[in-house]
Parts: C-alpha cells; sequence; structure tokens
C-alpha cells in the first residue's frame, strides 16, 4: 500500500479523514517535497504582484533556510509560453535560474520536447545535479531518453522517484496504459531498495488515479500538463496522495511527509500549496539582477513601459485588439487573429510593459504573414470556422473591429495575420484559395505590431473599440 505498505484496507480508507499514526517509540524520519510544474519560462515576477520563478525561488530558500530534509522537484514543462528573454534562449534562461534553486530531480513535459531531444538535454546539463527521470519516453535506438528513475537519500530517507510524461507528437512517448505498466514494473523493482516511492508525472490527477490503481506501492504521485491547482491532496484508492501546483510559477506545493525507518510505514503530515505572492515572497536580489542582466542581453525592449491599463484584456477581446494592431502595422485592409490559436495569457491590468504583450500572443503570433483575399474569401473562413467549431477569428480594420459579410465580396483586400493561424486554420479550410493566393513575410512581429497599439491606447492617442458580439 501507498502510505504505509503494511497497513489495512481500514487505515488506508481512514487516510482520506486523518493522519496516519505511528507506532509507539519507532524510529520516524519527516520529508519535505517541495514541487513546481508548467512554469513555461514565466521566470521574472509576474504582473498583479503575484507569480515568477524568480520569488518562487524565494520561498524554496527560504524553506531550505530553516531545514535540511528537502526533496526539490519539478513535474515538467519548464519550457515555452513564458517572458520574452527566456523565449529568445530556447528556455536556457528558465534552466539557468533553475540550477541557482537547486532542484533535485526533474520530468519532462511535452513543451519541453519543443526544440528536439538534444536541445533538452543541452538544458538539463544546465541544472548542475539535478537528476531528470522519465520512464516511457523512448530514443529511436530503442532505449529511453533519460533515466527511467533514481534514488536519492535525503534525511536517511531511500526516496525513489520515477518520472512519466503525457504523450507528444514531439517525441516517442507511450499511451497511458503502457505508462502504467511501465511505472508498475520500475515501482515494484524501486521497493525493495526504497523507503519511499514518487512518481513525478507530467499527467494530470485523472491519469495519476489511474497509475496509483496499477502502482500500489507508491506513496505520492507529483502531477503536471493539466495546470491543476489541488489544495489539498487527492486520495487515491491506494492510499497514495495526488497532488499538482497549478501552472506558471504562481504556487509552490509542500508535502510533509513522515517515514517509519523499522516498519516502512510512510504518513502523509500535511500537504498545501503556497500561493507565490511578491510581499510575501521577495525575490533574491542576485537572482533577480540575474534575470534583469538576461533581459537586457537578450531581450531589451521587453521592459519598455507602455502605461497603465485599466482592466484586463483577454480571449477573443485582447485578439480584436491585436487583429488591429497588426492590420495597422502592415498598412494592411483586414488583420485577423484568432484567440485560441494564438493567445496564451492576459494583458493584465495595471503597469504593463512590452513583455506582456509578448505574454498573450508574441510566442504563437511571433511571424506575420500578407496576402490578398476578397470579402467573399474573408466570409466563407468565418463560416467554415463556425461550421467546424473551431472558434472564431478576429476582423479588425486599423480603426476597430470588422465583419466580414460588410466588406465588398469582390474587392481585393490586403490581409495579415500571424503565420500561425494561415497554416493552421486559413491554408486547410481554403486550400485552394490559400495554394493561389501565398503569403509573404511580413518585417515585424506580433509583439512590434500589438506593443505599439497598447501603447498609444494607453497613452490616449488612440481609442480601444470592444468588438461587436451583436453581429455574430
Amino acid at each position: 500500500m501507498a502510505f504505509a505498505r503494511v497497513c489495512s484496507v481500514s487505515r488506508v480508507l481512514a487516510l482520506a479523514l486523518a493522519l496516519f499514526a505511528f507506532t509507539a517509540g519507532a524510529e520516524t524520519r519527516s520529508l519535505l517535497v517541495l514541487h513546481t510544474n508548467d512554469v513555461h519560462d514565466h521566470v521574472a515576477p509576474g504582473y498583479n504582484g503575484r507569480e515568477g520563478l524568480c520569488p518562487l525561488a524565494g520561498l524554496v530558500a527560504a524553506e531550505r533556510a530553516k531545514r535540511d530534509d528537502i526533496l526539490l522537484l519539478d513535474g515538467g514543462d519548464l519550457m515555452e509560453k513564458g517572458d520574452m528573454a527566456a523565449h529568445r534562449t530556447k528556455s536556457r534562461l528558465t534552466y539557468e535560474l533553475a540550477a541557482r534553486m537547486r532542484y533535485d530531480m526533474v520530468t519532462p513535459g511535452n513543451h519541453d520536447f519543443t526544440y528536439g531531444e538534444a536541445h533538452l538535454k543541452e538544458c538539463y546539463s544546465l541544472l548542475e545535479g539535478a537528476v531528470p527521470v522519465c520512464c516511457n519516453a523512448f530514443s529511436k535506438d530503442g532505449g529511453t531518453v533519460l533515466a527511467p528513475s533514481a534514488v536519492k537519500t535525503v534525511n536517511g530517507i531511500r526516496v525513489g522517484v520515477i518520472g512519466a510524461i503525457t504523450d507528444t507528437d514531439d517525441a516517442d512517448t507511450r499511451s497511458l496504459k503502457e505508462t502504467a505498466a511501465l511505472v508498475a514494473a520500475e515501482a515494484k523493482r524501486l521497493a525493495p531498495e526504497t523507503d519511499l516511492l514518487i512518481v513525478l508525472a507530467h499527467l494530470g490527477k485523472n491519469s495519476c488515479l489511474e497509475l496509483a490503481e496499477a502502482a500500489p506501492e507508491v506513496n505520492l504521485f507529483v502531477g503536471g500538463h493539466t495546470h491543476e491547482l489541488l489544495r489539498e491532496p487527492v486520495i487515491a484508492p491506494s492510499g497514495a496522495a495526488v497532488v499538482q501546483a497549478g501552472g506558471n510559477a504562481a504556487f509552490l506545493g509542500r508535502v510533509e511527509l513522515s517515514v517509519d525507518t523499522d516498519s516502512g510505514a510512510v504518513s502523509l503530515v500535511r500537504g498545501e500549496v503556497v500561493e507565490v505572492l511578491h510581499d510575501t515572497a521577495p525575490c533574491d536580489p542576485e537572482l533577480l539582477a540575474f534575470v534583469r542582466a538576461r533581459d537586457a542581453e537578450v531581450a531589451p525592449e521587453a521592459r519598455r513601459p507602455l502605461g497603465e491599463n485599466p482592466a484586463p484584456l483577454a480571449g477573443r477581446e485582447m485578439a480584436a485588439v491585436a487583429a488591429r494592431g497588426l492590420c495597422r502595422r502592415a498598412g494592411a485592409d483586414v488583420g485577423c487573429c484568432h484567440a485560441k490559436q494564438i493567445l496564451r495569457n492576459t494583458l493584465p491590468a495595471g503597469p504593463v510593459d512590452v513583455n506582456a504583450v509578448f505574454l498573450t500572443g508574441g510566442q504563437r503570433g511571433e511571424k506575420i504573414v500578407r496576402t490578398t483575399l476578397t470579402g467573399a474569401d474573408l466570409r466563407r473562413y468565418r463560416e467554415l470556422l463556425l461550421a467546424q467549431k473551431r472558434g472564431l477569428t478576429e476582423f479588425s480594420g486599423p480603426e476597430g473591429p470588422l465583419n466580414p459579410e460588410d466588406l465588398p465580396q469582390d474587392k481585393e483586400l490586403t490581409v495579415v495575420m500571424p503565420e500561425r493561424e494561415w497554416q493552421s486554420l486559413f491554408a486547410r479550410m481554403l486550400k485552394d484559395t490559400a495554394a493561389a493566393r501565398p503569403p509573404q513575410p511580413c518585417d515585424f512581429t506580433f509583439t512590434d505590431a500589438v506593443s505599439s497599439l497598447v501603447e498609444d491606447i494607453l497613452n490616449g492617442r488612440a481609442k480601444l473599440v470592444r468588438r461587436n458580439a451583436a453581429a455574430e
């Protein structure tokens, strides 16, 4: 069984309601598991006084100052979706910062394979002592990309950690059913030589619960991928605890365990997540200076202030602003931006800079293309998006939102959109039209165009025009 390999079924059930009791007089040792997942390149202090790997590192440092029984784990997806400087270094900056936090073990996420296996291993080499583990991602030679598991002794406790990843097209991974069998086999192998077993999985809560059923020897599942915020552990029928700490370096997970080294019984003392608030998790000055220096080196425009944003802009409202910015910068007739394809984050309220705009869609929308289409082409594009339930793109002229039905149906119009939207949506839905009108690359990025418009809006040089939902 998980939280006490010698416990009865009734004690396993009782774990969901109360703490495990220890045998009187037995030697017990403590372990504090600190865990992160889905950091996604959010390295600098975030907006609205929260988030960021820098302040999260401050929480870890505070814990290390108080105790020496700590195991620091990451559940994958350190890469992508985050700060401009991290993106421009292909996430090396994130790993450089993580190295200073002294992670003990990490497992890859699907986004961590974006730049290929060789690049991921190069990033792991920056971690200086952290052991990457994964039992279900395989190389061309048939072996696993990383060691399936590792054992580390912390405070006299032999801790075995097994890594696992979700399915991804960027690596040769296994299905959940096959992964469960691999985890179960590794758990059986490690059980005799460990006091405690942890699965570090880039998998959501429900998938971890399935793994727990297959591998009852495991005590703790540290999850990821789904960005679930589990404020307290979920207890599997096997007795194992499942934890996950949201995403974007907004929370640090804490699991306090005790191990009876005589009987092998493992007790869950407490499980929680701690929000990364800047006033309670101040950055280490050296870490912050390191990140700011890298900002200045690789993305000097990132911290240029744009103004005070009075209210958050998210989803299709932000996509409408983006479409207008692209149109305006290109001197085009129509700009397009599909929220679900391009945007990843909200433009926050409060002081915003160029990096805040980059976080909305600067990575997915980095490359912009230009072509000529008719109003009828744009109307057909909109109809196909609706018919195929792919969401809607936002259409905008230089002064605000447009309805394709109101455009001249036979007139040739200059149209700009992110290359990703063109390739993944427009060119697939209107193949003949796309082939006849191949787009040309623009000499500016999403961030260039949208930052310029946002700055003008926030400083009164342009008006924020809301999209007309009623026109749909």
